[in-house]
């Protein structure tokens, strides 16, 4: 069984989480492994950097660079087209 289906919330549309709780595995791959809220929340997903990257119209490089480096984070003006990238709400890159 996968951590997804271990801490997942059912969601309304079935994606494992809701508007208001954020998933078990998302916290714990931010806080234990020190992973960006970006990574945690694609890898959850299940989306690839290359998805992301096409959906935002930037190359999966700049997807890395923000995944890998805490101290470089996507500019403000990211985050939305970011958030809708994955289809999430903007303010649950806030952890």
């Amino acid at each position: 069984m996968s951590m997804h289906a271990l801490y997942a919330m059912p969601g309304p549309q079935g994606h494992g989480y809701d508007s208001v709780h954020v998933p078990h595995a998302v916290i714990t791959q931010v806080v234990v492994y020190g992973d960006t809220p970006l990574r945690a929340w694609r890898e959850y997903l299940g989306i690839s950097r290359e998805t992301v990257a096409e959906r935002m119209g930037v190359s999966a490089r700049v997807i890395r660079a923000w995944e890998e480096n805490p101290l470089t984070p996507p500019r403000r003006s990211a985050l939305v087209p970011l958030a809708r990238a994955l289809g999430i709400d903007v303010s649950r890159f806030d952890l």
